[in-house]
């Protein structure tokens, strides 16, 4: 009975995290080292049957509810700039400080 509103729900706070997403990412195009984020999204059938192990769900083709998988890092060569600070270092090339 109430699975349109289920559909418009999802949808909605779908696009409510990938406007935070995005927002953060704008607030912070300037911070040294910070790499963007973005929103993978997927199905709710799509997940089910991910979790299910690839197996037949028999799954309809009702209405589709939007579900985050999770958020990605780009993590691709940003510029190198020299702050002038003595303690402040870069790599260049592949490598990773975690």
């Amino acid at each position: 009975m109430f699975s349109g509103f289920y559909t418009v729900a999802s949808g909605m706070l779908m696009n409510q995290r990938a406007l935070n997403i995005s927002a953060n990412n704008i607030a912070n195009v300037k911070t040294s080292g910070y790499r963007a984020k973005r929103l993978v999204k997927t199905t709710f059938d799509e997940q089910l049957v991910r979790q299910m192990n690839g197996g037949q769900t028999g799954l309809g083709r009702g209405s589709v509810i939007s579900v985050a998988e999770g958020e990605m890092t780009s993590h691709k060569q940003g510029p190198i700039v020299d702050t002038g600070k003595t303690y402040d270092l870069a790599i260049s090339g592949e490598g990773f400080l975690s």
